[in-house]
């Protein structure tokens, strides 16, 4: 039996202890990336160092994120990880150093370091010129620090540090995702303006938020100032705004206060927007009753004061002419030289530019998107790193809030990736590469191959864009995985392309769990091997349907295949040599849903013709029809042991039957009638000792027990529901699939949930279980067949 690892909510134990020393030989071993490899200035490299200092602490104490995220995620091996630090594209020093800063606090507190002496560490370690010998020594003997302190939990005082730490990287996560969403924001912008020259609109957005991230950055961490500096630095604000009372402002400023008749304004050489002869311009000032300032003798005093203290490069002056002339309204133009008309300017006439500029200025522009793409992924590994990390520190803490709400913003920043980021990388690739298919966006190796084949294009030629840039694209998306399946998100998980449309259904065969039969919406029945080594390979294809394949089985020696589709039939086939040995003909209507009992005696088929029929599995016979269901009959399943037929549909009713009953019956009247829905039922499952568990519309999953009839429990899904059910072979657990790309796995026994786990696809039409439980498989709307690993 298989266990199950996520990222459901765990509180942690009370107490923890950490011994001094490590296992190897008395010596700590440093887990670190190595900083003489890799920037220490880089985002990335301090939440990355920051999650491998808890590393240590998992140990100890009990992470359960922690311990799910390094069980298949290896640090130091991790080529993606180290070409992501080392291509890191910080916006600020400013913004490096709060999480230097961060990184030190945590290891302040884990190792009891002095954290004043974390700058020289960091700088020896970068291998810095301006470290001198008695520096090293102070790294040296710093690194041989790397020793875990004893920590009790139950102390106020640990938890209060413990929870600062945690405080200081919501805030950076904070930061971090507010210049996320301007980066998706830039892309959502850029990608429609291709080829209208997207330089000059970058450069000024860059400019405009650099100056509001000055401006916001502040408030963010009002809460870690020192309000008492804050207030001196008022204090001696208002002072100098006080001397300086009474002083000339700007020459703008000036010029807007000058109202006395006849005052001219000057400043050197300037223009104010003018050419030529305009520049000894001069503006009079109004004397009229319609200005909106007058003079008094008040202001006159004013104003001789302000030129006895004006400076140097500014005159102000009185002129005769202006003193004599009459008054006027408004302002009056006066220049001491006439102005005359610009001159024509003469030339020759030049050609436009020509498809090969405009087929450059596309390029350009593209692979400015690129680098957007680029800088937005750099920025959501950082922030899925701080998740990861406040995530880990809430278990500790035991903060259920805290830690579904940054859950829940994981869930966001998936979305937000996939609707922004991987969409604009699409459109990208479309537009140099139209032959290119969706499965190749999903999977990272031939999306690299892709990427070099954009790269040896000769329209990156000229391109101000690296390279290397568009080759290390594949690299961040692997990582952005990685970092995503700490919290049972995977945006690329390992799958197949088993049908060219959907897949309706699959089934796992006795022989070998690894062969997996699907059916799709293709009319096509394919079995695949889905183990990596064997390259995902089809072993064998079932083409005879004319419709939708809505069902498959296979019999319980995997010697026959039945199947059942939108066509109105049943087909039997043998699963060696692929042929059709047997159509059963019968439904008027399409034909929604078929099983085989264990015994490989009956099949039961339900269909759009409000019927439910049973067939004897070696003649072909219909032994019965049962016209019961008002609706359509969505689903039937026999019961493990073969004893029943539960059937259930868009009547909203659950009917169970006794097989031997119908059988040897012209009257069929149900064991059992479930009525406890109140929306169509749109899947069940079987298992022992007696479970019955259905799925509806009314976002409800229920479990019933057949021998009693009673429900056992429900569990709601609300807003959303699930569309498919299934048990594991055991029965000991139970998976939902949801609309909204959900897979949610419970405990049969009490309905506890598990695993909570969100796959990017177009929509999940079925989960299964394979029978060692090491993943669960998923059919997609887009034809995939997902394996989403649960160790």
């Amino acid at each position: 039996m298989g266990t199950f690892s996520g990222t459901e909510f765990v509180a942690s134990a009370k107490y923890l202890t950490i011994p001094h020393g490590s296992a190897n030989d008395g010596k700590p071993e440093d887990v670190r990336i190595d900083s003489q490899q890799h920037s220490p200035n880089s985002l990335l490299f301090c939440t990355t160092n920051s999650l491998f200092e808890l590393q240590q602490m998992s140990d100890r104490i009990d992470m359960p994120i922690l311990d799910h995220f390094f069980r298949t995620f290896k640090p130091l091996q991790d080529k993606n990880l180290k070409a992501a630090i080392k291509n890191f594209h910080a916006r600020s020093d400013l913004e490096s150093a709060d999480y230097r800063s961060a990184y030190h606090q945590l290891c302040d507190w884990f190792y009891g370091w002095d954290v004043s002496n974390a700058v020289v560490v960091a700088a020896a370690a970068g291998g810095a010129s301006n470290v001198d010998e008695t520096d090293n020594d102070l790294a040296e003997d710093f690194s041989l620090k790397r020793v875990a302190r004893e920590i009790d939990m139950a102390e106020p005082g640990e938890k209060v540090e413990c929870e600062r730490i945690m405080r200081t990287f919501e805030t950076l996560f904070g930061l971090s995702r507010r210049v996320l969403k301007r980066f998706h924001l830039q892309l959502e912008e850029m990608t429609p303006r291709i080829g209208q020259g997207l330089a000059t609109m970058t450069s000024k957005i860059d400019e405009k938020e650099e100056q509001e991230d000055e401006l916001k950055k502040e408030d963010v961490w009002k809460h870690e100032r020192n309000i008492e500096a804050d207030e001196a630095a008022e204090a001696a604000k208002l002072e100098q705004e006080a001397a300086d009372e009474g002083t000339l402002g700007s020459f703008e400023e000036m010029r807007q206060q000058s109202t006395v008749d006849g005052l001219i304004v000057k400043k050197g050489d300037v223009t104010l927007g003018l050419e030529g002869s305009r520049r000894n311009t001069t503006f009079v000032a109004p004397d009229s009753p319609h200005s909106s300032r007058s003079s008094t003798p008040g202001s006159e005093n004013m104003h001789a004061k302000s030129r006895s203290n004006e400076p140097k490069h500014s005159v102000i002056e009185k002129t005769s002419a202006a003193a004599n002339s009459p008054p006027v309204k408004g302002f009056e133009f006066s220049t001491q030289t006439p102005i005359h008309a610009p001159e024509v300017r003469r030339g020759l006439l030049q050609d436009g530019p020509n498809s090969s500029d405009a087929k450059i200025g596309v390029q350009r522009d593209i692979n400015l998107c690129y680098a957007a793409v680029n800088k937005s992924l750099d920025y959501l590994l950082v922030c899925t790193s701080n998740i990861i990390l406040v995530l880990a520190f809430s278990e500790i803490l035991g903060m259920k809030d805290v830690f579904q709400k940054y859950n829940s913003a994981a869930h966001e920043l998936s979305i937000d990736f996939v609707s922004n980021t991987l969409k604009t990388v699409w459109d990208l690739l479309n537009r140099e590469l139209p032959d290119i298919t969706l499965a190749e966006l999903r999977d990272t190796s031939l999306l690299k191959q892709r990427m070099k084949q954009i790269v040896d294009m000769n329209l990156v030629k000229g391109s101000k864009n690296p390279r290397a840039k568009l080759r290390l694209l594949h690299k961040k998306m692997e990582l952005v995985h990685t970092f995503f399946t700490a919290v049972d998100i995977h945006i690329f998980p390992n799958f197949v392309a088993a049908h060219r449309d959907g897949v309706k259904c699959a089934r796992f065969s006795e022989f070998d769990s690894n062969l997996w039969l699907t059916g799709g919406y293709d009319c096509i029945i394919r079995i695949h091997d889905l183990r990596p080594a064997n390259n995902h390979i089809c072993l064998s294809q079932y083409v005879g349907h004319k419709s939708i394949v809505t069902d498959v089985h296979f019999t319980k020696d995997d010697t026959h295949i039945v199947s059942c589709s939108f066509d109105r039939t049943i087909k039997i086939w043998n699963s060696q040599s692929a042929s059709c040995e047997r159509t059963l003909v019968g439904h008027t209507d399409s034909v929604m849903s078929c099983d085989v009992s264990q015994d490989n005696r009956f099949i039961c088929s339900g269909a759009a013709d409000n019927t439910v029929r049973l067939w004897d599995f070696t003649t072909g016979a219909c032994v019965a029809v049962i016209k019961k269901h008002s609706r359509w009959v969505r689903i039937v399943r026999f019961s493990p042991d073969g004893r029943f037929i539960a059937s259930a549909g868009l009547d909203n009713k659950i009917y169970v039957w006794d097989v031997k009953f119908v059988s040897n019956s012209k009257t069929h009247t149900p064991k059992r009638i479930i009525e406890d829905h109140r929306d169509y039922v749109l899947d069940l499952a079987m298992a022992r000792p007696a479970y019955l568990l259905t799925t509806s519309r009314d976002n409800t999953v229920r479990m019933f027990d057949i021998n009693i009839g009673c429900e056992i429990y429900s569990i709601s899904l609300s807003p959303s529901w699930a569309c498919t059910v299934d048990f594991s072979a055991n029965g000991e657990y139970f998976a939902t699939g949801s609309f909204d790309n959900n897979i949610l796995i419970f405990n049969s026994k009490d309905g506890t949930i598990v695993r909570r786990i969100r796959a990017l696809n177009l929509g999940i039409m079925c989960v299964r279980f394979p029978k060692d439980l090491s993943y669960v498989l998923v059919g997609t709307q887009e034809g995939f067949v997902q394996q989403i690993p649960l160790n």
